[in-house]
């Protein structure tokens, strides 16, 4: 375990307090902007990278257009799907019985092993199939 500096601590909370969801580092970033906490780009992704390493948080890189996202650990105890809305490219978590069904069938069935964390399905969120 690296040292538990003060803006570890602070990164860690921030991390915690959107918990439910994927947050990047430029979206920190702002939100340490606006609080005015004193960690600057370089030490955020200084202590997003240990926190990967340590297994704390788990980066997903979704595609080479968007940002990698981080989250804790503890909420990916199971297999998950993103989903992407082609029209305003909201990033959404889909966490679903299903899923980890899929996801053993595919395993045992057609012997791959599948990277849930990278597994992308595209299409129309709610709000845009509503405004089509």
């Amino acid at each position: 375990m690296k040292y538990n500096t003060k803006q570890r601590q602070i990164v860690l909370e921030l991390i915690k307090e959107f918990s439910d969801e994927h947050i990047t580092a430029e979206a920190l970033l702002s939100i340490i902007n606006e609080r005015k906490l004193d960690i600057s780009r370089a030490t955020l992704y200084r202590v997003l990278d240990s926190l990967v390493e340590e297994g704390i948080l788990k980066k997903i890189i979704v595609d080479n257009k968007t940002s990698a996202c981080f989250q804790l650990c503890d909420h990916l105890d199971h297999h998950h799907f993103h989903l992407i809305c082609e029209k305003c490219g909201k990033l959404i978590h889909l966490d679903c019985e299903e899923v980890d069904e899929l996801i053993s069938h595919i395993s045992m069935e057609h012997d791959f092993d599948v990277n849930a964390s990278r597994v992308v399905l595209y299409g129309l969120c709610h709000d845009c199939k509503k405004s089509c």
